[in-house]
């Protein structure tokens, strides 16, 4: 495929470490997904009496992904099962992990937990030092959250980030100062020479070409795709 970076969910792939190398030797960098701040009911590391006798972590359905619950990444346990699905990733030879639900700390903030910031920071630290640790090469990018990038120990951990909804939702062109605010944050990410990744759902024509036009004048790498990610790429020409 005609890229230079490709995101792939490893269950989903379901490739071997053979085939990702053969990918590599193409000079493509192929990261790969891993949710931190949910828990999904389709991995492996799921036991179906958590349905009945949840553990302490394991929190409510995520009511927009049905599968997907909230988890109190806080918690040795889940700690535990997501540096196990990293050593996997990194045993594949993918390039790196693309970090998803960074965001979850605003949820448990509003929770009441006032440390939930401090705690994400922390585990997107360790996944970084964890990972380096076996290969120093191996890329980290948290997916949204960018407002954590104003943390000098978070930024210096990353090696880019990835962003959903920058200039639009949907179709719908973001508040002037949303944009604004999202920008200042991927503009320090980018002046430090890390990746910046922009995934913006738009399908009309002329809103495509506007948001590439913004982010790769800004520096950043745009993609423009269906919501549900269940494909590559989105708008074709009639």
């Amino acid at each position: 495929f005609p890229v230079d970076l490709a995101v792939i969910d490893p269950d989903d792939s379901g490739f071997a470490a053979s085939q990702i190398l053969e990918i590599r030797k193409t000079g493509k960098l192929i990261i790969a997904y891993l949710s931190i701040g949910e828990a999904e009911d389709y991995r492996s590391y799921w036991r179906e009496e958590w349905r009945i006798n949840p553990p302490e972590w394991l929190g409510e359905e995520n009511s927009d992904w049905e599968g997907c619950y909230k988890v109190k990444y806080w918690h040795s346990e889940w700690r535990e099962i997501v540096l196990e699905r990293l050593n996997q990733i990194i045993k594949l030879g993918y390039d790196g992990v693309y970090l998803d639900v960074v965001d979850a700390y605003e949820y448990w903030t509003e929770k009441g937990y006032s440390k939930a910031r401090e705690e994400m920071i922390k585990l997107v630290i360790l996944i970084s030092q964890t990972a380096k640790g076996i290969d120093s090469t191996f890329l980290i990018i948290p997916q949204n959250a960018v407002e954590l990038v104003s943390i000098p120990e978070y930024l210096d951990a990353i090696d880019g980030v990835g962003k959903e909804d920058t200039w639009y939702l949907l179709n719908e062109p973001r508040p002037v100062g949303l944009v604004e605010r999202d920008l200042k944050y991927l503009d320090i990410v980018a002046r430090n020479n890390k990746l910046v990744l922009v995934i913006d759902y738009v399908t009309e024509l002329d809103k495509i070409e506007k948001f590439f036009s913004e982010a790769l004048k800004r520096g950043y790498a745009p993609y423009v795709g269906p919501l549900d990610l269940d494909k590559v790429g989105y708008y074709k020409a009639p």
